[in-house]
């Protein structure tokens, strides 16, 4: 079994939990339990590539960079439109992206 901690690990609350051919459903149990100690939320994925959550929103971050390499959308107007025009509450994806890099990625 493996835990994937998201980055920045002090700010995401998501932690998935990783279920191998090998792993027991107690070592499962035991991952959670541990994952709720520490505040924060789980949720189970296969050994997959990439796992449940990055491949959700791989493409979302693809398209993004793609649309400020075209000048068709700007990084700050574009969090602005997430924020306000979809609900995304810490601007994704360029927000994200901004934190998961050492600096600005545009």
């Amino acid at each position: 079994m493996g835990m994937h901690f998201f980055t920045p690990v002090p700010i995401m609350q998501l932690v998935e939990i990783v279920k191998t051919i090998a792993s027991s459903d107690d070592a499962i149990q035991n991952a959670q339990t541990f994952v709720k100690s520490l505040g924060k939320t789980s949720i189970v994925s296969p050994d997959i590539p990439g796992l449940l959550a990055n491949r959700l929103i791989a493409s979302f971050y693809i398209s993004a960079i793609r649309m400020v390499e075209a000048n068709t959308a700007m990084h700050r107007t574009s969090i602005r439109a997430m924020r306000l025009g979809l609900q995304s509450s810490d601007g994704l994806p360029f927000a994200v992206l901004d934190l998961i890099r050492p600096r600005r990625f545009f």
